[in-house]
């Protein structure tokens, strides 16, 4: 009688503690799951939030930022000294440089005075005074003597073979460059844009370049 009532003392012991060993493990591992869950859920969270906000407002100022005219710019007419000797023209090139459109004027010699100033109306060209279609709604026009396009010492070889008209690609405020008339020593380029813009003009070496 002692015997089975100690057996089933014993059995009574170790099922009660198998019991209580189960129920101890299932909370640690539902605590440590539900810990490392939010853990990663809150960083994500945060990660997007702080960051999307940051990298939109600084895409915004750097693409909307003004351009600024170039230094000691002006809409008002400009002009550069003339040399004695004529010069000869051969390239006419446009680019755009950061955020400001150039064109430069080449000479096989030293680059002719020039004189740049904006004009209401239509263009014309020298000596025969027929109207020059120039794209845009403003129109910078750039006289250059003494120059010439052609080598009239050579018999009147042209030195100039590039485009008479063209739009650089790329251009910022260009929309359009035309070569308007060479007479009497005077060579006339027209610049078109969508509307007046601060301009400089420089001449160096062979070269004459008006930056926009």
């Amino acid at each position: 009688m002692r015997n089975r009532l100690a057996v089933g003392l014993l059995a009574g012991l170790l099922l009660t503690a198998a019991a209580c060993g189960g129920g101890g493990s299932k909370p640690t591992a539902s605590n440590s799951t539900t810990k490392v869950s939010t853990t990663t859920t809150s960083g994500e969270v945060g990660t997007t939030t702080t960051a999307r906000p940051t990298s939109s407002t600084g895409g915004a100022t750097s693409t909307t930022g003004a351009c600024p005219a170039p230094s000691g710019a002006t809409t008002d007419q400009q002009s550069t000294p003339a040399p004695a000797d004529p010069a000869l023209l051969t390239g006419v090139e446009a680019h755009r440089d950061g955020c400001h459109d150039v064109v430069t004027f080449t000479f096989r010699t030293a680059a002719p005075g020039a004189m740049a100033k904006y004009v209401t109306g239509p263009v014309t060209a020298d000596g025969s005074g027929a109207t020059v279609n120039v794209p845009g709604s403003a129109h910078l026009v750039v006289r250059m003597e003494p120059a010439g396009a052609a080598d009239i010492v050579a018999g009147g070889t042209p030195t100039y073979n590039g485009p008479k008209a063209f739009a650089p690609a790329g251009a910022r405020a260009i929309q359009g460059l035309v070569f308007v008339s060479d007479f009497e020593g005077v060579i006339t380029w027209a610049v078109g844009l969508g509307s007046q813009v601060p301009y400089t003009m420089t001449s160096s070496g062979n070269t004459l370049s008006i930056t926009l």
